[in-house]
Order: structure tokens, then sequence, then C-alpha cells
């Protein structure tokens, strides 16, 4: 149900800005120097190793496993998801401007109108980013929890856990700052070297099973 709600507020947000979009403020591609480039890869990077981890473990734990058609059709929309955020942010608002914005999810709620007496609806960005974050803590406590037996105990650490960090009394530039500085590195190369793990652990079952049938 929540994923419905973000997926519905994500349609209409973007639907209903369509209209005012300058699409020629995408171009051109490149306006920045080379290590912005990298970093810009990284974060693609970083989101596509977090739904592979998503998948691995999910298919683990699922009664039935998933299907090819099922992961492709899921990481195509991941993928769209990705992009028209981008798109629809750097022409509306340009590239400069987009890059200087915190949350440019709230500027576009705030110039997104319906008719006359629709407007200013920035309040359901609030609702936007509360539901995909919802998403993610709940994805996340049910991955970590899979590894351990006591599974209730974990998710009531896990939990008590992210309640006190929420207590933490950071500003919202010095989050930002440790998110881009530490936190995105940390988690991409913990995913790195898991998928390279996972593969080469893969490939061994494989080789085993194929020479106990032989």
């Amino acid at each position: 149900m929540i994923c419905s709600l973000y997926i519905f507020l994500f349609v209409l947000l973007n639907l209903g800005n369509s209209m005012n979009n300058e699409y020629e403020l995408l171009l051109p591609v490149n306006t920045s120097n080379t290590p912005s480039i990298y970093w810009g890869i990284l974060y693609i990077c970083i989101g596509i190793l977090e739904m592979g981890f998503i998948l691995i473990v999910l298919n683990g734990y699922v009664k039935e496993k998933l299907k090819r058609k099922g992961i492709l059709i899921f990481s195509i929309l991941f993928v769209l998801f990705v992009l028209i955020a981008i798109v629809t942010a750097v022409s509306e608002f340009g590239i400069y401007l987009t890059q200087k914005m915190l949350f440019p999810i709230n500027e576009q709620w705030r110039v997104l109108s319906f008719g006359k007496y629709f407007t200013r609806l920035d309040s359901l960005s609030v609702l936007q980013l509360l539901s995909m974050a919802f998403i993610r803590i709940c994805l996340f406590m049910y991955i970590v929890s899979s590894f351990f037996k006591n599974r209730k105990f974990i998710l009531i650490v896990g939990y008590l856990c992210l309640t006190i960090g929420l207590l933490i009394p950071w500003s919202v530039s010095d989050f930002l700052s440790f998110i881009k500085s530490a936190y995105l590195l940390s988690i991409f190369l913990f995913l790195f070297f898991f998928m390279i793990v996972f593969y080469v652990v893969e490939k061994k079952q494989k080789g085993v099973h194929h020479l106990d049938r032989k």
C-alpha cells in the first residue's frame, strides 16, 4: 500500500509538471569536471548494487524463486524512475539551479498546480519522502534481521538504534555532508565486495553440483 502511494505521488508530480518542462535545459549533457562525472557514476552504481542486493536476499526467502522476466521488469522500472526524476528536475529548473537545491522534489511540488485553485501542493512532498523512507527502512530491517535467528530481538534493537539516531541534533548540511563523504562510499564498497563474494560462491556451488551429477 505504501509503495502504491509512492508510485501514485511520483506519477502525479511528473505528469503535472511535464507541461511546464523545458527539455532544452538538458543540453549540454556534460557541464562539470571529470571528478563530478565519476561521483555521478558512483551514485548510479550504488542504486544498481542496492537493487541487486535486495533481489538476492529476497530471492532466498520467497517461496517461489524470482524469474528472470520479473527481475528484468523490476530493473527497467527502477532505471526509468531514476531517469524520470533526474530529467524532470533538470528540465524544470536547469542543471545549475538543481545542483544548489537540497531537496529538488520539494521545489517541484511547490510549483505544481492543477487549474486555478489547486496550487501550493508542496506539503505532498513530505508524504512522498516519508513513503520512500518507510519502504527503504522496512526493506533494510527485513534484510538485516534475516541474517539472524532471533529476528524479533534484532528488529527491536534496529528500531531502537534508528530512534536514537533520529534524536542526534544534526543540521541538514552536516547530514548531507556525512552522506556524501562517508556513507555513500562505504555502502558502495560493501555492496561491491558482497556482489563479488556472492558471484564466486555461486560459481563454486554450480561447479560442485555439476561434478556431483557426473
